[in-house]
């Protein structure tokens, strides 16, 4: 089962030990939510260049050898919001090689004064005048560069500027310089491991203060590889690249069924184990989506769909990765668009994210291949996921008075967790508690965070037991509330009133007589008048000749019929 942990802005992991569990982890760690989100954003290409030429190696020279090197780092910075709120921006890199003394000392800055640029299209001659950071830079006079390790630098305000200027005009790519204070010497210089070395591979470290950012490991629950021909290989390791006639592609596969919908990926890892290299150092490999975009089960695919749809050529994470030249753990931070696939497949509601892995060269006749650990083993790949922390879902703690009759208006729902604005959420009531039922989308006259009012839309419900479901602006929704509908019945009109008669006697045939009253009807339909000798009017009746009729009057010529003379009721009856 997939598990949340809390993230630090030094990057290690709190384990907060439980399931998936969307309200607890609301508020991040319980506490005040102070601990920023971290992006990290892949180098997407890196080199060192001389006055005239690029390196083009693995490793790039900082200073001076027999002519003097500068080095350059792009990244993908895609996935930072336009204008997120950043706190800190970090680079970390790998120093592999020192040979100079305890004097060298180095400058940190934006590639062309603002990192906007793009070195491959620039030339080496432009690229090389463009990296002198001397003057416009990040960080001048470090030192870290004196000894070989792991190195961490806090860029600063400016790079924080800078980024966020680049996103505001839809760059998507930010590239530093790094160069030697004194460029002077003949083997003054340092190497840095270049984009391609996965763990190793310069990355940048962006932090965020908006929301605290929540770690999700998921491990893969199938794996295989698969040849041309369309056979897989079904063993606990499988084969990236060539087995002399056979050509190997793998595919890994992660289950989403657990994972939170009203989430973001900020951040993407897959960990895979290097059981066995048999090749050279000038593999490089492809990580990317299976079949273009993640979506898909590579289970129950073909043979043969499943190698053309592990090509990630096209569509691709990490092009070019030499990690698996070694045995080892491997570490690929899948960048930007892998979040952008994992968020699709969460909206979606798929089942399943996969990725595939491939030799760029795939070239016949050599047994050039790497072997990685499968599902099934004791170190099975891990995707590991950075995400912002799940909102809370809606919950109903009343609905009016429990019954709703089909015509009611200006009905108060109360709970929690609602949401200030309807935005893109909705009431529903609906004949099953989990929203499987029929459903009908109430009117709402107004939302805010614990209330909402509406008016009672029946539609095609039946009457009796429903359930009231709050759907936020998040994705998230309530849990059934369970109210009675019921028909509307009318209360019976009021009764006519007699409050006068215009004559003190009456006689037969006397025409004229004003009954005065109140509820007899505006018009008479049914209605009509009777003179009875009892007052319930269980006795002799004679129905009266009606002249005039209206709701507070009516006009009659008075019939006596086989009346008695004396004393006599008169009795209003309206239409309804």
């Amino acid at each position: 089962m997939p598990t949340f942990e809390k993230v630090r802005l030094d990057g290690t992991i709190i384990p907060v030990g439980v399931a998936i569990d969307p309200g607890a982890l609301a508020s991040g760690d319980g506490g005040g939510g102070g601990t920023p989100s971290v992006i990290v954003c892949n180098a997407t290409w890196s080199n060192d260049v001389l006055a005239a030429a690029f390196g083009d190696w693995t490793g790039h020279s900082i200073g001076p050898q027999a002519a003097n090197y500068r080095a350059l780092i792009t990244f993908d910075i895609s996935g930072i919001a336009v204008g997120a709120p950043i706190s800190a921006v970090e680079l970390e890199t790998t120093t592999n090689w020192v040979s100079g003394n305890a004097a060298d000392s180095y400058y940190l800055g934006p590639y062309n004064l603002n990192g906007a640029a793009n070195p491959q299209t620039d030339g080496a001659a432009l690229a090389y005048t463009r990296a002198d950071c001397s003057t416009d830079n990040y960080l001048a006079g470090d030192t870290q560069y004196r000894t070989t390790g792991q190195k961490t630098f806090s860029l600063g305000a400016q790079a924080i500027a800078d980024i966020l200027a680049i996103r505001a005009a839809a760059g998507t790519i930010f590239t530093l310089a790094l160069r030697q204070t004194l460029e002077t010497g003949t083997q003054h210089y340092s190497t840095i491991e270049g984009w391609t070395m996965g763990a190793e591979a310069p990355k940048l470290r962006v932090m965020l203060t908006a929301a605290p950012a929540t770690v999700l490991t998921v491990a893969a629950d199938h794996s295989n590889d698969v040849d041309q021909n369309g056979a897989r290989g079904d063993y606990t390791a499988h084969a990236i690249g060539v087995q002399t006639t056979l050509q190997y592609r793998t595919y890994i596969r992660f289950p989403l069924a657990q994972f939170p919908t009203n989430v973001t990926p900020l951040s993407t890892r897959l960990e895979v184990d290097c059981a066995w290299v048999s090749g050279n150092s000038a593999d490089r490999y492809v990580v990317g989506p299976y079949n273009g975009n993640g979506l898909g089960n590579p289970s129950v695919d073909t043979g043969a769909q499943a190698f053309a749809r592990s090509d990630a050529s096209a569509d691709f994470y990490l092009y070019g990765d030499a990690q698996p030249t070694a045995i080892r753990t491997l570490l690929f931070e899948l960048g930007a668009q892998a979040c952008i696939d994992l968020k699709a497949a969460i909206d979606a509601s798929a089942t399943y994210f996969s990725i595939s892995l491939k030799q760029i060269s795939e070239t016949l006749g050599s047994n050039h291949y790497a072997g990685i650990n499968g599902y099934n083993t004791a170190t099975p790949p891990k995707l590991t996921i950075s995400a912002t922390a799940p909102s809370p879902s809606p919950s109903i703690t009343s609905v009016g008075s429990g019954t709703l009759n089909d015509n009611d208006t200006t009905v108060g729902l109360f709970g929690a967790a609602i949401g200030t604005t309807k935005s893109n959420g909705w009431l529903e009531l609906n004949s099953a508690a989990n929203g499987s039922g029929t459903s009908v989308v109430q009117t709402t006259r107004s939302w805010a965070n614990g209330s909402i009012v509406f008016d009672v839309v029946p539609g095609a419900l039946s009457m009796g037991t429903v359930y009231a479901i709050v759907h936020d602006n998040n994705g998230n929704k309530s849990a059934g509330y369970s109210v009675t509908l019921q028909s509307h019945v009318p209360p019976p009109p009021p009764a006519p009133v007699i409050t006068g008669l215009s004559t003190s006697t009456l006689t037969n045939g006397k025409t004229g007589v004003v009954i005065t009253g109140t509820d007899f009807g505006a018009t008479q339909g049914a209605g009509y008048v009777e003179l009875n000798t009892a007052a319930d009017g269980s006795g002799t009746s004679q129905t009266q000749t009606i002249t005039a009729w209206s709701d507070t009057a009516i006009t009659i010529t008075v019939a006596r019929g086989s009346l008695p003379y004396g004393r006599l009721y008169l009795l209003v009856h309206s239409d309804v």
